[in-house]
């Protein structure tokens, strides 16, 4: 039923914003998605994300298509609204004062790392002797960001963690509780700037390289106000 009622909300949205003469250029679409991109932490080029959702079996063509059409909707009930909604500092202050939790931010992780996975092609392959190759492998690339190799090219090529490795291994801030426990105590034990040794995980041999650590800590109303404005 959910499905269907989506389904129907999109056909009248199309139907309202083609009348409307509502339209968004392929150039309009590319720079928002630039935009919203380059927010991210870490920022994204669009082929940097072409290349991360296509290696996951993601059209490109089909979510700049999903893009295009949230795109116009966006653009057509912005046209509708108009002017009408004013919002103040004062009611910026007042949602602030009122949700404090929405505010506060927790002790958070600034990232990198390299993963080595085992690999084992062969169903005859000796699992034992997968992961014994793969460790090797990564201590290997561990000697060599000892002895000063750059660690976002060993991740670019070397990770098997597809998505991190076209950033150079970046995976952006994390707070606890968001990876698996071996990973989260090595990177919450590191200073800014160290790297670990080897950590290993279910899902192979990891090498850590912690870029940013904070503590918890709130949001100033200040820091928040343009981000309450918009949202309200």
């Amino acid at each position: 039923q959910l499905a269907l009622n989506e389904l129907v909300i999109e056909q009248l949205l199309d139907k309202e914003a083609r009348q409307a003469g509502i339209q968004v250029t392929e150039e309009q679409l590319l720079a928002d998605m630039a935009k919203q991109l380059a927010a991210e932490q870490p920022p994204l080029t669009v082929e940097q994300y072409k290349k991360m959702i296509e290696e996951q079996g993601i059209d490109f063509e089909a979510w700049k298509e999903y893009y295009l059409r949230n795109m116009t909707y966006t653009k057509f009930l912005e046209s509708k609204v108009g002017d009408s909604v004013k919002v103040t500092e004062e009611d910026a202050q007042k949602y602030y004062d009122e949700n404090p939790d929405d505010f506060k931010t927790p002790e958070q992780v600034h990232a990198s790392h390299i993963l080595i996975a085992p690999q084992a092609t062969d169903p005859n392959t000796d699992p034992n002797q997968a992961k014994a190759q793969a460790r090797e492998k990564a201590a290997t690339l561990l000697k060599q960001v000892k002895e000063g190799a750059d660690f976002a090219t060993l991740a670019k090529e070397n990770s098997a963690d597809t998505q991190s490795a076209v950033r150079g291994g970046d995976i952006g801030l994390f707070t606890r509780g968001q990876m698996v426990p071996p990973f989260e105590e090595a990177a919450f034990t590191l200073k800014v700037g160290e790297i670990s040794e080897l950590v290993e995980t279910q899902f192979g041999y990891h090498i850590i390289k912690v870029a940013e650590h904070s503590d918890p800590n709130t949001v100033s109303f200040a820091s928040a106000k343009d981000r309450i404005l918009e949202g309200l």
